[in-house]
């Protein structure tokens, strides 16, 4: 009896250590369909994407290492597989346009330094066509110094220039001045005083000379017409006189005096071409001038051309080759 006893003991023993070892290995091989569902705040990262921060739980840096998911975190893989091929394509994207401006820059720096540059040709007459150019502008800057009035060649339609008011009232082009000055300062060095007694001229200043000098001769009883002749002689016709160029200056002595204004006359017509003055109508002139002799009457042209001009005795007409009077 007390052997039955023990052999039912032992044998509820080995029933329960089976059941035991049944209940551990059923636990062991479960199936994966009944694994327990992860919660849907549970942060899904699937193999190759990027960490994304789930609200309850903070920052997933790690892999889910389970071989199957739920419906939710399927969806959730899907998301993010959508997301990174969107943003893939963006990059993409981005990466054509900046390509694409890339190139359209090199194009443009290519055009701009192909305009930039010049072929030889263009490069070697660029000098001479600026050098001929600079050469018509200083030719025609200086054909003021040798523009030629008398009474066959009246004053150019037009013609302007600007005054410059000396200390007497007088005038003369600006652009004499500085010429004229250092002429009267060489003259009072050497005990010589030149005084201007007629410059600048209006035409209306011509006009009225014009008719003063007629009137005299009238007085002394000549014809209208010879009175006009007359004075014509010794005064440009309107319109055709050096002073309303501004170019010209009548210069006596300081005191008006007949012997002082000789020597004032003497000096100038030795030095006058120093400083781009000329004797505009000297004594044996008369037939090609128009005008009659005038020791007082001195005319600008450049301190280069009254070199020559002094040099070669000549007077502006025949200098200019414009001797014939039609």
């Amino acid at each position: 009896m007390k052997r039955k006893n023990t052999y039912r003991t032992s044998l509820g023993i080995l029933i329960i250590g089976v059941l035991v070892i049944a209940g551990a290995l059923a636990v062991l091989f479960r199936s994966p369909a009944e694994t327990p569902a992860k919660d849907a705040t549970s942060s899904v990262i699937s193999e190759g994407s990027v960490a994304q921060t789930d609200p309850a739980h903070g920052s997933d840096s790690g892999r889910n290492e389970a071989s199957s998911e739920t419906p939710e975190s399927a969806s959730s893989e899907e998301e993010a597989k959508k997301e990174a091929s969107e943003a893939s394509s963006a990059e993409e994207s981005s990466s054509e346009e900046s390509s694409s401006e890339e190139s359209s820059s090199e194009e443009s720096s290519k055009e701009e330094s192909s305009s930039e540059g010049s072929s030889p040709e263009e490069s070697s007459d660029a000098p001479a066509k600026e050098e001929s150019s600079k050469e018509e502008e200083q030719a025609q800057s200086d054909d003021w110094k040798m523009i030629l009035v008398n009474r066959w060649n009246p004053i150019p339609d037009g013609y302007t220039f600007e005054t410059f008011e000396l200390r007497n009232g007088q005038a003369v082009d600006k652009r004499i001045y500085e010429d004229l000055q250092a002429m009267f300062d060489a003259a009072r060095a050497e005990g010589i005083y030149p005084y201007i007694v007629e410059s600048y001229r209006t035409h209306e200043d011509q006009v009225a000379m014009m008719d003063y000098y007629i009137g005299i001769y009238e007085s002394e009883g000549a014809s209208e017409e010879e009175a006009r002749e007359k004075a014509e002689a010794v005064v440009a016709i309107p319109g055709t006189s050096e002073h309303e160029l501004g170019l010209a200056v009548d210069i006596n002595g300081e005191y008006t005096d007949t012997q002082e204004s000789a020597i004032v006359w003497d000096w100038l017509m030795n030095h006058c071409y120093e400083y781009g003055f000329i004797l505009r109508y000297p004594e044996d002139k008369t037939e090609i001038t128009g005008i009659d002799y005038e020791p007082w009457h001195y005319r600008y042209v450049g301190r280069e051309n009254a070199q020559k001009i002094q040099e070669s005795g000549q007077c502006l007409e025949e200098y200019l080759g414009r001797t014939e009077h039609e």
